[in-house]
């Protein structure tokens, strides 16, 4: 028996050709459309007006004055207050608390570890830091009971 030959059969005109082709086409279109769109995006986010522009900006430099935070020179603009910028005096620090200076007040920052599986060990911590803060400041000569003490945190004040 003859086999008998399908008209269309070895052409393009097949389904299991198409539908793949179709598919290919679909992506890379939807792919060029996305790299379009996105680039407009990404360059309408990233435009620096003109007037901004570091071209058209005139090179002048902010005038600064100097003053000194924990003994340390620190360059301040013109734009801020002296009276914002307190000249604290750093007094001693380490891994439980630090111990700052201004005009004879003291400011205690503790650094008790916040555990969220016990807040009694914080509340230990807090209270231990500050028993530690205040005998240093004792054997440096300060009278603890005679002088402004701010606390951060403010829970160790009731302590």
């Amino acid at each position: 028996m003859r086999k008998v030959r399908q008209p269309y059969q070895n052409s393009l005109v097949r389904k299991s050709f198409w539908i793949p082709t179709i598919l290919v086409l679909v992506v890379v279109a939807s792919a060029v459309d996305y790299v379009i769109v996105h680039d407009k995006d990404t360059s309408a986010k990233t435009q620096v007006p003109k007037i901004y522009s570091t071209s058209t900006a005139p090179n002048t430099k902010a005038s600064t004055y100097t003053t000194q935070i924990n003994g340390q020179n620190v360059q301040v603009p013109d734009t801020v207050p002296k009276s914002s910028v307190p000249n604290y005096t750093l007094i001693t620090q380490n891994q439980n608390y630090e111990i700052q200076e201004l005009n004879g007040a003291y400011t205690i920052t503790l650094f008790p570890i916040v555990s969220s599986s016990s807040s009694e060990s914080y509340t230990q911590q807090l209270h231990d830091y500050k028993q530690q803060a205040l005998q240093y400041l004792t054997q440096s000569g300060v009278n603890v009971s005679k002088v402004n003490i701010t606390y951060d945190p403010a829970a160790a004040a009731q302590d």
